[in-house]
C-alpha cells in the first residue's frame, strides 16, 4: 500500500509546504514552536500550547527535507481567520523564506474562502515584516506572552 504525501510548492523559493495531518507532523510543529518560541524567545509553554491547536489546520515549511518553520490558521467566522504561531528557525531567516511563507498562504487561503480576512498578533519587532507581506496594524500595542503586540490585518480577494 502507498501513500500519498503532499507537498506544496512554495514561489520563488526551493521550499516546499505540508499540512500537518500525522502525529509525527503535529511533533514536528511542536519541535519548531518549542524551538522558536519557548527556548529562543522565552515564552511560557502553557502559554505557547493554548489548546487552539485542536481546532486549527498547521502547515510545516521544508528545504530539502529539513523542517525550517510553520504556521497555523483558526476560522472565527465565514469571514474570519486568525492566522498565527508563525516560526522560522533562525538559520533561515532573512533569506526570503519567510514572504514565501506567508505569499504561499495567502494563495493557500484563498483556494478555500474565496474572500477572507486574516487577523494576526503580530509580535512588534517584526510588524515591519508583516507590513511588506500587506498586513495593516489596527488598535494599539499590546501585551501578550510577555511580548508586546500589535494585532494587523490583511484582506485576501
Amino acid at each position: 500500500m502507498s501513500s500519498t504525501i503532499h507537498l506544496f510548492e512554495v514561489a520563488n523559493t526551493p521550499c516546499r509546504m505540508k499540512m500537518a495531518t500525522t502525529a509525527y507532523d503535529g511533533m514536528t510543529v511542536s519541535y519548531l514552536r518549542y524551538t522558536v518560541f519557548v527556548e529562543e524567545q522565552g515564552v511560557p509553554i502553557d502559554v505557547e500550547w493554548d489548546g487552539s491547536d485542536q481546532t486549527a489546520t498547521s502547515f510545516i515549511m521544508f528545504l530539502d527535507h529539513v523542517p525550517i518553520g510553520t504556521l497555523r490558521y483558526l476560522r472565527l467566522n465565514e469571514t474570519t481567520i486568525k492566522v498565527g504561531r508563525i516560526a522560522l528557525l533562525k538559520p533561515y531567516r532573512g533569506l526570503g523564506y519567510g514572504k514565501g511563507l506567508m505569499a504561499w498562504f495567502d494563495t493557500y487561503a484563498l483556494s478555500i474562502f474565496k474572500t477572507v480576512t486574516a487577523m494576526m498578533h503580530a509580535q512588534r519587532h517584526v510588524e515591519n515584516f508583516y507590513r511588506q507581506c500587506g498586513y495593516t496594524a489596527i488598535g494599539k500595542p499590546f501585551m501578550e506572552a510577555g511580548i508586546e503586540h500589535i494585532e494587523m490585518k490583511k484582506d485576501l480577494r
